[in-house]
Formats: C-alpha cells, sequence, structure tokens
C-alpha cells in the first residue's frame, strides 16, 4: 500500500519501488488503479477539496440554505455540472433566433424606399434615366445589385 500510496517515487522503499522509480509512467498508471480500487473517495473520483473562499461563495446554496424544486433535484441526479449551471450559476440554453418569414410593414417600408431611393441614384449617375427599352437590361442588373446590398445590411440589423 504504502508503494502506491506515496506520490513521491523516491520517497517509497520496499522491493518493488524499483518499479515506479524507473518507469514514472508505470508508477501513475499504478497508482491510478490503486486510487480506482481503494475503500475512500479521492480527486480520481471527483472529489475537490474547496478552498475557504469556495466554501464561502457555496455555502448560500446548500440544502439547508435554500430549497429546490423537485425539478432541479432531477437534474442534479441526471448531470450536476447542468445542474450547477442553471441552479448556482442561473445560466440558461441560448435560444436560437427565429427566422423572420414576414416583414412587419414598417421595415418592409424602409426597405422599399431604401431600394428605390439607391436604385435611382446609381441609375442616374450612370445616365440611365429615363428608361428606354434598351437600357432595360441594364436597369435590372443595378436594381438586382441593389436589392442584394440592401437585403445585407438589413439581415446584419
Amino acid at each position: 500500500h504504502a508503494l502506491l500510496a506515496e506520490e513521491d517515487p523516491k520517497a517509497v522503499v520496499g522491493a518493488a519501488s524499483y518499479l515506479v522509480q524507473a518507469n514514472p509512467h508505470l508508477g501513475r498508471a499504478l497508482r491510478a488503479r490503486y486510487a480506482k480500487w481503494e475503500g475512500k473517495w479521492s480527486k480520481s473520483d471527483g472529489l475537490v477539496n474547496a478552498s475557504d473562499e469556495a466554501r464561502a461563495a457555496l455555502a448560500k446554496h446548500l440544502p439547508s440554505a435554500r430549497a429546490f424544486s423537485a425539478t432541479a433535484l432531477e437534474q442534479l441526479a441526471a448531470c450536476p455540472y447542468r445542474f450547477y449551471l442553471r441552479t448556482v450559476l442561473r445560466l440558461e440554453p441560448r435560444e436560437a433566433p427565429e427566422a423572420i418569414e414576414a416583414l412587419d410593414p414598417a421595415t418592409r417600408g424602409r426597405f422599399i424606399h431604401e431600394v428605390q431611393f439607391r436604385c435611382l441614384g446609381r441609375l442616374r449617375a450612370g445616365g440611365m434615366l429615363p428608361l428606354t427599352e434598351e437600357k432595360l437590361e441594364a436597369a435590372r442588373a443595378v436594381l438586382e445589385d441593389v436589392i442584394e446590398a440592401v437585403e445585407a445590411r438589413f439581415v446584419e440589423e
């Protein structure tokens, strides 16, 4: 027992002490196996030796200090870490935003007016006004570019 319970291989004496001194990986593996089969709880089992500051911070969350709902206790049994995140830290899963399927009238109006303003400005700057049959295809290309640009800006908002 002393061979496996001791963290420092040089402090161990005995017939098999050369094993842990010659190969640190073997010593670590043997100590882990010993900790697994030993009767008391250890850091290998998830036991945390909390500091005084941590104990003080967690004191208000002890079962004797506050009541927990049955659902919270079910969460504790299912996943202690999730219980900690939700009950102690009060974190909730982030909700995914829903995609907008229809624009409200005000947003739709802003979108249409901005498209008209930008499109007419580019057509005027390009000397394409007034529109004629010959300029129609180029004007459609300008309109599509403007719609894509305005849509990208509205998506960011």
